[in-house]
């Protein structure tokens, strides 16, 4: 029998990468969408262009896409240009490939894409399950909202389409996580502000599971929070990275107005409140191989994953 074929835009990020190696693992002949084409003795890689509107012609001819493409949400303070770059990396991204779809008359398994937890915006202690009301409009929220809407296009060319709004990823090889770090080896837990505003996240490992689940299980579809169970005050996140990393490291908060200024719009990043809850995944039963944050940063720090 024949491998099932994984293509996975995006995959040379964070998540991308771990996931990529998750599923040849699994079983599965993952692929590959680069912007340069290059040999690799596991994944098959395929060169596209967004920008110019281009992909090698073999590339879609898959049974399941994952999409997660997107430029940084908090590598460049955001100024006009980059929050344009920012969306236009998801929508036009997920337009291309329908495009190419449409024009090759190819159906797909299933289309997963990614989101995030901030198209809720900034909702104090209000629990948010994937059917809480959009009513903010921040850049994010907006973001998020045409990123989402351009991936539902999509649902014409699959025969099961599912979007993940990741939270917090817990690696130790990049992403938030990995800026948190940095600080408590230095003998500083900061927290922002009174610390209240809540931080939702989840293990790598467990969302790379959700993103196979979303391959291989026809209950997963439509609208998931990406999550774990246990979403975190910001002051209470950072006590458990603390425990894990550097237990003698002095917790103490940072001004709001502090990080304001030094990163503009782009504080809501940290600021924000998201106190989301995995819903669905508690509905499917979906088994969280950590659900706890101190063991879960623990678990990336020993593994260096």
């Amino acid at each position: 029998m024949s491998k099932e074929k994984v293509l996975i835009a995006g995959g040379s990020g964070l998540v991308g990468q771990f996931l990529a190696d998750d599923l040849h693992q699994k079983g599965y002949a993952v692929s590959i969408l680069s912007r340069s084409a290059k040999s690799h003795p596991k994944f098959t890689y395929y060169k596209w262009d967004v920008v110019a509107g281009i992909i090698d012609d073999e590339a879609l001819k898959v049974d399941h896409i994952i999409n997660l493409t997107g430029a940084g949400i908090a590598d460049k303070r955001w100024t006009d240009k980059r929050k344009k770059e920012i969306i236009d990396s998801r929508v036009d991204s997920t337009m291309l490939i329908k495009k190419e779809l449409h024009k090759n008359g190819l159906h797909l398994k299933t289309y997963t894409s990614a989101s995030a937890i901030g198209i809720y915006g900034d909702r104090g202690e209000e629990k948010l399950s994937e059917s809480a009301v959009i009513n903010q409009d921040s850049f994010m929220v907006q973001c998020c909202k045409k990123w989402e809407a351009a991936a539902q296009t999509l649902n014409i060319h699959c025969d099961r389409l599912s979007i993940i709004r990741i939270g917090i990823v817990i690696s130790s090889n990049g992403g938030a996580l990995q800026k948190f770090i940095l600080p408590i080896k230095l003998g500083q837990a900061n927290y922002f502000g009174d610390g209240q505003h809540y931080y939702s996240w989840i293990h790598i490992e467990d969302l790379s599971e959700l993103f196979y689940k979303c391959i291989c299980d026809i209950n997963y579809s439509g609208i998931i929070n990406g999550v774990a169970p246990s979403p975190l005050t910001n002051k209470a996140f950072m006590i458990e990275c603390k425990k894990a990393i550097a237990s003698y490291a002095l917790v103490y908060p940072v001004p709001k107005w502090v990080m304001k200024i030094a990163l503009g719009e782009m504080s809501a990043v940290i600021l924000n409140s998201n106190r989301v809850m995995p819903d669905q995944l508690e509905k499917l039963n979906f088994s969280y191989k950590h659900p706890d944050l101190e063991k879960a940063v623990d678990d990336v720090i020993k593994r260096e994953i």
